[in-house]
């Protein structure tokens, strides 16, 4: 395993539940705006995607023509679904409430369009809370049925999304999802993954969790990182041992966590364009 100091940043989760599940090649680029004369093609289908996540929601819409997808259009909302998830171990009526009307929306952007088929699918808030049932039945009421992935199946679904984007190269990678109740690990080579872990912390169940209240003052919030970091360790610890037995060269992190961390860097370094995270710089804050 080589030092790693940058792990650079992918924005192909956006399509990594198209690509397995409609399992097409797409182009390497987010497209922009939508040509409509596709509608035209004889062969054109027209697919929606949801993802259900713990902090946010996405809706993907793509006509699929002549072997390639066009993205039609695309929509995200930090619903934060896992809100207060940690706490009582069911969706918050406020949480609840919002990923509804996030539904709502996706819904009457869903009637737009001759869609072929939708898959929706939903991770970590929705696997463990205990009211899950009962948002599935909402949902449902507005034609979205919801499937419920497992966090190793969520970690395919990520490494196929993000590799899609890369070159191909005969070197190990490793791919990371910082989620908002859940990280997937993934190791893998080419379109193989050698091992595939999904653990059980993410950017909302950490806040929650050692952040729902403000710190009286800076000692406070120190040792609030402090534990919440010691805790953090406890939880990849449990896989340290079997990722090390995979050698892997390169790093590629996904979600809206990595973004921000790469913002940061770029915004610290002066760069232009935020797409790696270099980790001795953000330990250095």
């Amino acid at each position: 395993m080589l030092p790693v100091r940058a792990i650079r940043t992918s924005n192909r989760v956006g399509l990594a539940w198209l690509d397995c599940i409609v399992s097409v090649p797409v182009e390497a680029a987010w497209l922009t705006c939508f040509n409509h004369r596709c509608l035209e093609a004889e062969n054109q289908q027209m697919y929606a995607c949801i993802d259900l996540g713990s902090n946010s929601f996405h809706l993907l819409i793509a006509n699929w023509h002549d072997g390639r997808h066009d993205i039609v259009e695309r929509f995200s909302d930090k619903v934060q679904l896992g809100e207060g998830l940690a706490d009582g171990g069911r969706l918050t009526d406020d949480a609840f409430a919002r990923g509804l009307r996030c539904l709502h929306t996706f819904r009457h952007a869903l009637d737009r369009y001759p869609i072929q088929h939708c898959w929706a699918v939903g991770t970590n808030a929705l696997r463990i809370a205990s009211n899950a049932d009962e948002f599935l039945k909402a949902a449902s009421q507005l034609g979205i049925n919801i499937d419920i992935v497992s966090g190793l199946e969520e970690a395919a679904l990520v490494y196929a999304g993000v590799t899609s984007a890369l070159p191909e190269s005969p070197e190990p990678r490793l791919i990371i999802d910082i989620g908002g109740g859940s990280t997937e690990l993934v190791i893998g080579q080419g379109d193989t993954r050698l091992q595939s872990h999904s653990m059980p912390i993410g950017c909302i169940s950490w806040r929650d969790r050692w952040f729902a209240e403000q710190p009286a003052d800076a000692n406070e919030l120190e040792k609030r990182l402090d534990l919440a970091l010691q805790s953090a360790e406890q939880v990849f610890a449990q896989v340290t041992q079997s990722l090390a037995s995979n050698p892997w060269s390169d790093v590629y992190a996904s979600s809206g966590t990595a973004k921000m961390l790469a913002g940061v860097c770029a915004q610290r370094m002066g760069a232009s364009s935020p797409n790696s995270v270099d980790l001795p710089l953000l330990k250095s804050f």
